[in-house]
Formats: structure tokens, C-alpha cells, sequence
């Protein structure tokens, strides 16, 4: 967690937002999909724009994620995606790069692979940590516990539907950064985002001092220009999975091609 730290610390000191690409892993296939996420980090960086990867595990029946997403982890489980195989990933990915990296993972999977033995297998690849978004209350203090012991991030979210005295709770626990979401429902592009969005982010402000990112339907460089304002984190996901979807195996145009949508995305946050 402390790269995470390390580097929100930087961008509030110099008036920065953070870019927070979601990647799902194994798409189109481990390899071509390590590349896609190594070009796109380098591409922010080569911008000057800081950069914060959400990897995503693929998963059968995720509960949050939208059509776009949904397609990703089916094309990967059908190349027979394994946990290890996403573990292998982050950790080829850390040794050519600093940047935070966090895993997007569903509890299921999370309970299915051992509890919190599978978090600390997330942080021995290389991970900073984990958004959890199924996460039940239940199971939450055991979790939160393992985060705050070993210093790796339990990231929570807000939906606009959450309230007030629900997200003081969710905040008291969070770590890392906070996942605002923008909209209430499932990830996917949006032709606007609230007007509310700023107030909302004003209002958690007032009760934490934690990073605030806003993710679900930005997709645009204005929608990116928006956030990044109001905002100490831009996650884009579905935005670029889409890219991602026209990408074959072994593809490197297709690789090169996503970097530079990521390129146009991010040019709103590069630094002057």
C-alpha cells in the first residue's frame, strides 16, 4: 500500500489527478493482455500523467460489471484462465514497473481461494491491493484486519445510493483510496454523469482524508477532464475493454491501438 500512499501523496502536493486504467486479465489471452497493460502504464507515464492499474480477475457470474466487462472475463475463462495465472501477471507487471497495482476480485473468489491466505497471495506477486466488491459484512472484519496488518489496501466503495451514515462506516475501514461510484447499477459508458458528482465528493471529503477516485460510465476525455477536477482518481474501464475486445491474440497493432486510445483519454491529466 505504500506505493498507493506514495503516489497520491505526489499528485495532491502538485494538483494531479491519478488515472486508474481497469484491465481484465487473460483478455485476449495472458500474454497479449500483460502487454496491453505494460503500454498502457507507459503510455501515461511517457505523458506525465500518474497511473494506478485495476487488474481484473476474471470471474463467471460478476455482479457489478456490465455487458463490456462480462465479455472480457467469459473470452478469457475460455482460454482456461487460472488464479495463478492472474497472480503471474501482476508480478510481470510489477518488475518492469512502480506503479500501484490493485486486483478487482470477487469475494467468491476470494473465499474460494482461501480468505485472506489468498489476499497475501495477491501482495507476493506484487500487488498493492484489493477492491472487493461483493464483500459481505460478515466477512468484512477479517478482511479489513488482514489490510490494515500487513499494509495492503482494502479498497471500499460508495454508490450514490449508500447513505450518509452507511458511508461514514464504509470509510472508517477503507484504505488506499475510496471507489466513488458515479452512478448507481452496473459499470458501462454513460453519455453524461451526474450533476451531483461534485457535491457528493465534497460531502465524503468532509468526513475522510482518504484519496477519493471516481469510476463507472467516464469515457471521454471531457468526462476524464470532468472527474480528474473534482476528483483525486479517474477510473476508466469499460471505456478501454472495449478497445481491448478488438484486439487478437499476439495482436501488437492491437496493442499499440489501445495505448493510443488511452493516450487520447488521458491527455486531459497530463502534466504541463
Amino acid at each position: 500500500m505504500k506505493r498507493i500512499a506514495a503516489l497520491f501523496a505526489e499528485t495532491r502536493r502538485d494538483g494531479q489527478a491519478v488515472f486508474v486504467p481497469f484491465l481484465a486479465a487473460g483478455d485476449p489471452d495472458v500474454p497479449t493482455a500483460t502487454s496491453i497493460a505494460k503500454n498502457v502504464i507507459e503510455t501515461c507515464e511517457s505523458k506525465g500523467v500518474p497511473v494506478l492499474l485495476e487488474i481484473g480477475f476474471p470471474y463467471s457470474d460478476p455482479i457489478a460489471d456490465g455487458a463490456t466487462i462480462q465479455a472480457a472475463y467469459t473470452r478469457a475463462l475460455n482460454r482456461d484462465l487460472h488464479i495463478d495465472d492472474v497472480l503471474e501477471t501482476i508480478s510481470t507487471l510489477r518488475a518492469s514497473t512502480e506503479a500501484p497495482i490493485v486486483g478487482m476480485v470477487s469475494y467468491s473468489l476470494v473465499h474460494r481461494n482461501g480468505g485472506t491466505t489468498f489476499l497475501s497471495r495477491i501482495q507476493q506477486a506484487g500487488g498493492d491491493g484489493a477492491i472487493i466488491p461483493d464483500l459481505p459484512v460478515e466477512e468484512a472484519e477479517e478482511v479489513w484486519r488482514f489490510g490494515k496488518e500487513n499494509d495492503f489496501a482494502i479498497v471500499q466503495l460508495i454508490a450514490p445510493t449508500t447513505p450518509l451514515e452507511r458511508a461514514k462506516r464504509i470509510l472508517e475501514h477503507a484504505s488506499g483510496f475510496v471507489y466513488v461510484l458515479s452512478v448507481a447499477g452496473i459499470t458501462g459508458e454513460r453519455a453524461q454523469l451526474p450533476e451531483d458528482l461534485a457535491q457528493r465528493i465534497e460531502t465524503l471529503r468532509s468526513h475522510t482524508d482518504l484519496p477519493i477516485c471516481i469510476g463507472f460510465g467516464i469515457s471521454s476525455p471531457d468526462q476524464v477532464a470532468h472527474v480528474g477536477g473534482i476528483a483525486d482518481g479517474v477510473i476508466v474501464g469499460s471505456a478501454i475493454v472495449r478497445q481491448v475486445a478488438n484486439v487478437a491474440p499476439g495482436d501488437a497493432e492491437g496493442v499499440t491501438s489501445v495505448a493510443g486510445f488511452v493516450s487520447e483519454l488521458v491527455a486531459p491529466l497530463a502534466s504541463t
